[in-house]
């Protein structure tokens, strides 16, 4: 629509009075009118030093693609631009963020990432009110902090300020999704959002791989997931999250994902999200030699973790042995004042309590999440608390508070009832086959459990999920552990020893095979 030569001398000095000069000349031509806020915004230039905005930027580059060495590496680099620029504002947001990052995919203690975090917020705000990075920084830093609500208002003032921040985008979908607020098509809509803007970046485009496997278009995302591997081959999250959806409904390959986890550790043997993955995975095989392997890394290199702590108890559980989780999980809870964050962690405090007996330890959690799970009048629990409804009707009936249990029984039972009108599948969905089951097993309707689980694993590819709970009703629950449920686990176990060998010739095949594993068998 519109072009023109620019031969003026660049400097240090006059660059970003170009840039503006160029910006004002194009929506001149383009027509276009700027409100008094984007006016300000044009003529804010981030900082005067041009050395300090180039190692900026540097930065910003290596935390792309979310590689710990890097994100380390670009810590270094923010501190470096503010030695040159102390009034940086920017580079104090981004910092903020990269020490998220350094937590997220690291062993950094919780407690000192947010003393970091707080300090560089309260100074980029500080300086810019306005800034969209500060914003974005200080959502990360209250999620962590349990406020949902307040990290969801920080997060769309940070987009509002700035549209084209694409990691925002994919953090507000992360909040959207089902472990948070269980609102499926307001995180497609931001992955996808975030795609349009950069689809080229590693990180928009694994989203919208995810975006489109939650429509159920499974083809479109296969062929998200393999773009990423194709063009950005090095970036490990690809290799985590294609994992993820091959070992998800309708797949139900354990054996496919724990050969994307072992693709993600060739590349880099210390990748937090595959150590974790390779744990949960290897476990719900039943596989003791890869379990115990991958559990044992994840423990010594990331113990400081958040992806440790949501992997302790479903370990422990497979073991029977929950030493580890009562040492590492809530002794962590009890003395920092962190609050569990994604459904796993839940489930973690529901199984310890199955397996100690020890349920007053873990009720004040529950109730501190959501304390109307506890009110004689509760109706529905909210999509975001369905799961802990659930868990909490179990450990209250075990408890003895049976009147409470069986208002949250009729709660469950009337949010699996009305559950298709909001799920992407509908009727179809396996999670309304999920809350159908769990209705079925607090009413005591073990014939339905039976058909339901049976459902899941045959016809939705459901095995992630249905083993670990046959699991559970085998251990701590006699009653429900028919012998119609016995013989579905059986099947199970089948299914389960047949993708044990896969992987066991996969590993072999490809020279990962440590041979101390077959001594133990």
């Amino acid at each position: 629509m519109w072009s023109q030569s620019y031969d003026r001398e660049l400097t240090t000095n006059n660059i970003f009075d170009i840039q503006e000069e160029i910006a004002r000349q194009v929506l001149q031509e383009l027509k276009v009118r700027l409100l008094p806020e984007e006016q300000a915004q044009l003529q804010a230039a981030p900082t005067q030093d041009i050395e300090a905005y180039q190692t900026y930027l540097k930065a910003n580059q290596l935390v792309v693609n979310r590689n710990y060495d890097e994100i380390v590496a670009a810590i270094e680099l923010y501190k470096e631009a503010l030695r040159m620029d102390p009034g940086f504002a920017s580079a104090h947001g981004r910092l903020a963020i990269a020490y998220n990052l350094q937590r997220v995919y690291g062993n950094i203690p919780f407690e000192e990432t947010q003393a970091l975090m707080k300090r560089q917020i309260d100074q980029a705000l500080g300086m810019d009110p306005n800034l969209a990075e500060g914003y974005a920084a200080l959502g990360l830093y209250q999620l962590d902090d349990g406020k949902f609500k307040s990290a969801i208002e920080a997060l769309e003032r940070s987009v509002a300020l700035n549209p084209n921040l694409t990691d925002v985008y994919n953090w507000l979908g992360l909040m959207y999704n089902f472990e948070r607020l269980n609102e499926p098509r307001k995180q497609i809509l931001f992955y996808k959002t975030a795609y349009e803007i950069d689809p080229l970046n590693p990180f928009t485009i694994v989203n919208r791989a995810w975006a489109s496997a939650i429509e159920g278009n499974y083809e479109e995302a296969e062929y998200y997931h393999q773009k990423n591997l194709r063009i950005n081959p090095n970036f490990l999250n690809t290799y985590y999250n294609h994992a993820m959806f091959k070992v998800s409904p309708p797949f139900g390959r354990l054996d496919t994902a724990l050969q994307y986890v072992d693709m993600a550790l060739a590349i880099n043997p210390t990748f937090l999200l595959s150590l974790q993955g390779g744990t949960l995975f290897s476990a719900t095989l039943e596989d003791d030699r890869l379990a115990g392997f991958y559990y044992q890394e994840l423990q010594q290199k990331f113990k400081e973790s958040n992806r440790y702590r949501e992997a302790v108890a479903l370990y422990n559980n497979y073991i029977g042995d929950f030493t580890d989780y009562e040492r590492d999980v809530l002794e962590f809870y009890e003395q920092s004042g962190a609050q569990p964050l994604v459904a796993v962690e839940f489930t973690g405090l529901y199984l310890y309590g199955l397996a100690t007996g020890n349920i007053a330890r873990v009720l004040p959690f529950y109730r501190e999440f959501d304390p109307e799970l506890f009110e004689a009048t509760l109706s529905m629990p909210s999509k975001a608390s369905i799961d802990k409804a659930y868990q909490l009707a179990v450990l209250l009936s075990r408890s003895g508070d049976t009147a409470q249990a069986e208002v949250l029984t009729r709660a469950v039972c009337r949010f699996a009832e009305a559950s298709p009108q909001w799920l992407i599948g509908g009727a179809e969905d396996v999670q309304y086959a999920l809350y159908q089951s769990q209705c079925a097993q607090l009413q005591g309707d073990y014939i339905r459990l039976e058909q339901l689980l049976r459902q899941r694993f045959e016809h939705q590819g459901d095995l992630f999920y249905v083993s670990p709970e046959l699991l559970v009703l085998e251990r701590y629950f006699p009653q429900a552990y028919t012998p119609a449920i016995q013989g579905l686990h059986e099947q199970v176990r089948a299914e389960l020893g047949r993708q044990r060998e896969n992987v066991r010739t996969y590993l072999k095949t490809n020279n990962r095979w440590n041979p101390a594993w077959d001594a133990t068998e």
